[in-house]
């Protein structure tokens, strides 16, 4: 109510009093609301984002509400503007706007967000109080490509545990993740390592990750063994090249590998087969893979005319034992002596080396022609003073298969040994294909007359072959000596002989040397005696042995029948 023209007095300074009218209706103010709990918007949009507040269930009178942004993964002033004020809603309206602005930028970002709350309402309740912004990258991503950093890698059985490494290589924009797991290989888990799978993330900007590998130990030596770690099921990100490493396990545990030996120092192989195998066994340990090389020499016997040289490796893997050689003959129709070769074993890689070397003996199955062996001669002669004394020649004839042998000696005859020859015996040993062989005799030169006197040289014990006839050489040595043979003559003019006996002897006389056999002739001749009446005749010739002296006959006297 307001005052005005005032008469005859004055008009004071409070003209006017406001009178207010309180309602007594029921007031419907409303609620204050964000329109929505969430919102995601491009980090490129024109003109950024409009929030809204609404007021709904009335609109009596003024109301007001205080808003602000709140940083999240979103940052001010980064990415977004923070903003913060308050809003009045006069009586009737239903609704105020919240502008946003973004930040562009050239770089790749995941999404992120920021909130925009809503509080401190005034004569109003408050509804959805929280919009969660999130803003969306329109940069070009650069996720990277995931790869394990090696092929390989190496893990001790006694530790310590080990880890590979996943890198992340052309880029890091963003989350990413991939899938790991172990498999078996030559290892097995749990017995010798600890089995793993699970996932890897990579955080935005991460550029590796590891993966722990632990080994299980025990006191058992073994190969070196392996077993893998596989990458799979990449998200957001490229799978690369390395998608697997090998991990080899080494063991840590004492190894006994062993020691390759030949089974026999010998063997015998038959020319006509069959074929034989020589072992090679490992004793004192199996442990790993060792090697040795073998290989065939000839002896006597030749390849491949007798048999099939053999070279070569063995390779005894992890517990092997054992291993063969097969040897094989070349079969003919000539008879041979037994021939010999050798297999050798050598070069010996992580193991010991034993018995390295078999002989082997092929045995002949052909018919064998040893032959006859027999003295070339019945008889020899030489001279006392022969140089270098005589040779006898001991023949093989009819064959001269294989080695064969025979005794021989010397036996006195008239000539004696040692004071006329060097007595010898012996034995004389003919290889395959030889065919003679000799025996030298030693004489002993004297300055001494004598006759011509022999001995003889006979074979015996023959083995493996024939004696042939002819066993025995008489050898006849002359004398090279001057000759005194001497005089022969009766050591008397007369003698008497007595009619009633008895007879008596006349005495032969040789002289002045006495060297050989020499004879003369003697004969009786008729006197004024006549025989047979007076005396008994005797006409011979008589031989005188080779004796200082001789004494002739015995002259018998006949005594006459008077």
């Amino acid at each position: 109510m307001t005052l005005s023209n005032v008469v005859d007095a004055t008009l004071g300074a409070q003209t006017s009093t406001t009178v207010t009218i309180t309602d007594d209706d029921p007031r419907s103010a409303g609620a204050l609301a964000l329109s929505t709990a969430t919102e995601s918007v491009a980090e490129n949009a024109a003109g950024g984002i409009t929030l809204t507040v609404s007021r709904t269930g009335g609109t009596d009178g003024p109301v007001s509400v205080d808003y602000a942004t709140a940083n999240g993964t979103a940052a001010s002033p980064g990415d977004y503007t923070a903003a913060s004020g308050t809003l009045d809603f006069l009586d009737g309206e239903t609704s105020k706007t919240i502008p946003l602005t973004l930040t562009n930028d050239t770089t790749w970002e995941p999404s992120e967000d920021f909130t925009v709350t809503l509080s401190n309402v005034v004569d109003a309740s408050l509804g959805q109080a929280t919009t969660t912004v999130t803003i969306t990258d329109d940069d070009p991503r650069n996720a990277g490509t995931l790869a394990l950093s090696s092929a390989t890698a190496t893990l001790s059985e006694g530790g310590p545990a080990i880890t590979v490494t996943v890198d992340r290589t052309g880029g890091s924009d963003g989350t990413v993740t991939v899938d790991y797991a172990t498999a078996d290989g030559t290892a097995n888990a749990p017995g010798d390592y600890t089995a793993i799978n699970g996932t890897l993330t990579f955080l935005e900007g991460e550029i590796s990750k590891t993966i722990p590998l632990t080994p299980t130990s025990d006191t058992v030596w073994e190969l070196s063994e392996d077993f893998t770690v596989t990458l799979s099921n990449v998200v957001d990100a490229t799978l690369g090249t390395q998608t697997s490493t090998t991990v080899t396990i080494t063991d840590d545990d004492t190894r006994t590998s062993g020691t390759l030996a030949l089974s026999s120092a010998t063997a015998t192989l038959s020319e006509s087969g069959p074929a034989i195998t020589l072992t090679v066994d490992r004793t004192g340990g199996s442990d790993g893979t060792v090697t040795v090389d073998y290989a065939t020499a000839d002896g006597t016997a030749a390849a491949p005319g007798d048999y099939t040289a053999l070279n070569g490796t063995l390779t005894f893997l992890n517990g092997e034992l054992s291993k063969t050689l097969t040897l094989t003959p070349a079969n003919d129709a000539t008879w041979e002596p037994s021939e010999t070769f050798t297999l050798t074993l050598g070069n010996v890689v992580d193991a010991s080396l034993g018995l390295s070397t078999t002989t082997v003996t092929i045995t002949d199955d052909d018919t064998r022609n040893a032959g006859t062996l027999a003295l070339s001669t019945a008889t020899e002669s030489v001279a006392e003073n022969a140089a270098g004394g005589i040779t006898l020649t001991v023949s093989r004839t009819g064959g001269t298969d294989g080695p064969v042998s025979v005794d021989y000696a010397t036996a006195n005859g008239t000539a004696a040994s040692p004071g006329d020859y060097i007595a010898v015996s012996g034995t004389l040993n003919f290889l395959h294909g030889e065919t003679s062989k000799t025996i030298p005799l030693t004489l002993i030169n004297d300055t001494t007359w004598e006759p011509s006197e022999d001995f003889t040289v006979t074979l015996s014990n023959v083995v493996d072959a024939a004696l042939g006839a002819q066993t025995s050489t008489t050898v006849t040595i002359t004398d090279d000596d001057a000759r005194s043979a001497g005089t022969l003559a009766l050591n008397s003019t007369t003698v008497t002989l007595s009619e009633s006996g008895p007879a008596v002897n006349m005495t032969v006389n040789r002289t002045g040397g006495s060297d050989g056999t020499v004879s003369v002739d003697y004969a009786t001749t008729d006197g004024t005696a006549t025989a047979p009446g007076d005396y008994t005749a005797l006409n011979s010739s008589q031989r005188h042995p080779d004796l200082p002296q001789w004494r002739d006959q015995q002259d018998s006297h006949t005594d006459s029948n008077r």
